[in-house]
């Protein structure tokens, strides 16, 4: 299990390219669960590999459902099912998988971050903020605390914090969806210079493929970059 996580967190970080791991993490997570059906890892391992892999959103959701019916303190199984619902566009459904989570593992940062990072793909940035908020009282050094924190600044319209929780998230480790992130907001700001010396020279995994240079029609742009991260894996 603990194999195939490694290979989906992979490609949610940008570091590899789905197709590059897909049928061995599929293969790992396949012989967790056939060592040991029971097992809530096994099925959380599963429900990794559909999402980030397969970018199969139901399949994942009812892999990470049975894992946290399996171990009803699995808060990450619980986050991981508000962010990809959001992704398939389920969005109803994040706001109370969101505060699930952050109830079942109250003191965990990273259950938090995620839950704050669905709420926000599901634009409900006010709650996203509140629930970022806490994932930094517990661990400010979580980059993806900051990413989280990011995005609910930015969906509320405060640029400038957005800015610099997408630096911290940056120093703390170089990943895709913080790098693009920040670029998007620099075109928002008119700093295109700035955003093409950050993305270029990353390669496709890293999305400088998938930013095609923004044509001047920002809600376009903004569309097309959300599609192709969503093609791509990449959130």
């Amino acid at each position: 299990a603990g194999l195939a996580d490694c290979d989906s967190i992979l490609v949610a970080y940008g570091a590899v390219a789905p197709d590059e791991v897909r049928e061995r993490a599929r293969g790992h997570a396949s012989k967790a669960l056939a060592l040991d059906p029971s097992l809530a890892d096994a099925h959380y391992s599963m429900g990794l590999v559909e999402g980030w892999i397969n970018a199969r959103f139901g399949e994942a959701d009812a892999c990470l459902r049975r894992a946290s019916e399996l171990n009803h303190t699995a808060g990450l199984a619980i986050a991981y099912r508000a962010f990809f619902a959001t992704i398939a566009g389920q969005r109803a459904a994040t706001i109370p998988l969101a505060r699930r989570a952050a109830d079942t593992e109250p003191m965990s940062a990273l259950v938090h971050a995620l839950a704050s990072m669905g709420l926000s793909f599901a634009r409900e940035y006010e709650t996203a903020h509140a629930v970022a908020e806490r994932a930094l009282e517990i661990d400010d050094r979580l980059n993806l605390a900051h990413l989280a924190m990011g995005w609910a600044h930015q969906g509320r319209g405060n640029e400038s914090d957005a800015e610099a929780h997408y630096r911290a998230a940056l120093t703390g480790g170089l990943y895709t969806t913080a790098v693009i992130s920040l670029a998007l907001l620099l075109v928002r700001l008119d700093r295109t210079e700035e955003a093409h010396a950050l993305v270029g020279g990353r390669g496709r995994v890293d999305g400088g493929a998938a930013f095609d240079w923004v044509v001047g029609d920002e809600q376009a742009a903004l569309a097309k970059f959300e599609h192709a991260l969503i093609e791509a894996n990449a959130w």
